[in-house]
């Protein structure tokens, strides 16, 4: 790789300005944003400083279902005539592909990527925290710089478990984890996502008992003591508080909903169409024309079940081969943090975001240092 000083922190501060702007919404959604762009301009800038890219096996299975994708998106817009549509729902994975082929390359040939990164997340995440808090918001769900309340809560899911795995590789103290945890936390309550109120609380949970697994049994217990101590003496105030407070009668209200609206159920996130018209189940229906389907009109709710019925078994098939290639060997510390993605995504398509797919590749890559690790240590 072509590099030298200027055109590394080049790369860094594209790098950076590429996270900081990912959810800065400024046209209407379904199009390229102002963070593509960035996006764009970086993929160019890493490119132009590469010879010769290595593939290794995630890259290489990625261009194996980009290939399918785009070939059953290109036979479905031949056949309904809906070529412009065709080439846009096979461009965003072409896009997003390749954002995750230039993390894997930056973070390989920039030996402060990683710090780039997780500096770029913490100040995003703080940035939309104090939107959240301070803008005021005409609905009652927040959107901070989003079109909308869902869009928010999917980054907020996003950056959380990309600032969960960077924490791994490069450990922030207890403060700023903590810290940047609770806005987290808060801007999933303000979103009033349903399904990310329930996978944020399980990444949460989940990460304080593989910390409680690692602490001492004093320092714990003199925690609770604490802790119980300040509730059992503030008790009623806490209560008072809880009770009158806008935020928790608001997520109360969402989360008592759930089974009670009329998307709370298979057919009303899409699922219907899977059992309605299962000849798509083989090849895939594709994305274009979802008017023709015995459904509602519009994609289906779910990563898992959008692959399934636009890509059919096949494509499915190969996304889990994708997903396998990138935990595999992943100690349970690290490949949890797939768990809420995969909540989210069973109610919500989450697989047109280039940060899922630049968490992949950086998932694969703790797997491949860890790999490394292991092998230094038993030699």
């Amino acid at each position: 790789m072509r590099k030298n000083k200027l055109t590394t922190y080049i790369v860094y501060i594209t790098l950076f300005i590429y996270i900081l702007t990912y959810p800065i919404y400024i046209w209407s959604s379904g199009i390229p944003q102002i963070g593509d762009f960035i996006g764009i301009i970086l993929i160019i800038l890493v490119l132009l400083q590469v010879k010769k890219i290595k593939l290794n096996r995630i890259m290489i299975i990625s261009l194996i279902l980009l290939f399918y994708i785009t070939i059953v998106n290109l036979v479905w817009g031949i056949i309904l005539n809906e070529h412009i549509n065709s080439f846009m729902s096979s461009s965003w994975y072409i896009y997003n592909i390749f954002i995750m082929f230039i993390f894997i390359i930056v973070i390989q040939n920039y030996s402060k990527t990683l710090d780039v990164i997780k500096y770029a997340v913490i100040t995003t995440i703080i940035i939309q925290f104090t939107i959240v808090m301070i803008v005021p918001n005409p609905n009652f769900r927040a959107i901070g710089t989003f079109n909308n309340p869902n869009q928010l809560a999917y980054f907020i899911l996003l950056y959380l478990i990309l600032f969960y795995l960077l924490n791994k590789i490069k450990p922030v103290n207890n403060f700023i984890f903590w810290s940047i945890t609770f806005a987290g936390v808060i801007i999933t309550l303000y979103s009033l996502s349903k399904a990310t109120i329930i996978s944020v609380s399980i990444l949460v949970l989940i990460e304080i008992l593989i910390r409680i697994k690692k602490e001492s049994k004093i320092k714990l217990i003199i925690i609770l003591i604490i802790i119980s101590t300040i509730g059992i003496k503030y008790e009623a105030n806490i209560e008072s508080f809880i009770n009158e407070n806008q935020m928790y009668q608001n997520v109360k209200e969402r989360m008592l909903s759930i089974g009670t609206r009329a998307d709370d159920n298979p057919a009303g996130r899409g699922y219907d169409r899977i059992y309605n018209q299962p000849e798509y189940l083989i090849l895939g229906a594709g994305e274009v024309a979802v008017e023709r389907f015995d459904s509602f009109d519009a994609e289906i709710h779910s990563t898992i079940g959008n692959i399934l019925f636009s890509y059919g078994i096949i494509g499915l098939m190969i996304f889990l081969i994708l997903i396998l290639n990138v935990i595999k060997n992943n100690k349970l510390t690290t490949y949890y943090l797939l768990i809420p993605i995969i909540l989210y995504s069973l109610t919500h398509n989450g697989i047109r975001s280039p940060i899922f797919w630049s968490f992949l590749a950086l998932l694969y890559l703790y797997n491949k240092m860890e790999e490394r690790e292991n092998e230094n240590y038993e030699s």
